[in-house]
């Protein structure tokens, strides 16, 4: 096929700010975890597809399979945001991580 033109597992973005290796990075409607870091108007690789460990809010509770969101630098519940993850794992309200599948 001639326009075909990768498996899209990583892209390469311009990092819209300072990012380190495993930093949550969205551009517009793109998104992954970066593999490497990068410093802001820097090209950065970020994975889009795979099971990740991510930082949770506290004070929440997420069950297996609930769709996630993400804001303020942390996945949530998805209350208003736009459905990025599901959790892969359960995470109690105190827990910092949670297990993540990127949809």
């Amino acid at each position: 096929m001639k326009n075909y033109r990768s498996e899209g597992k990583s892209v390469t973005v311009v990092a819209p700010a300072a990012v380190a290796s495993g930093d949550f990075v969205v551009v517009g409607s793109l998104y992954g975890f970066a593999a490497h870091s990068a410093a802001v108007g820097e090209d950065v690789v970020i994975t889009r597809r795979g099971a990740f460990m991510a930082t949770k809010g506290t004070g929440t509770a997420i069950a297996q399979g609930e769709p996630l969101e993400f804001a303020g630098g942390v996945f949530a519940a998805v209350d208003s945001g736009t459905h990025v993850a599901t959790a892969l794992t359960s995470a109690a309200s105190d827990a910092t991580s949670v297990n993540v599948v990127l949809v």
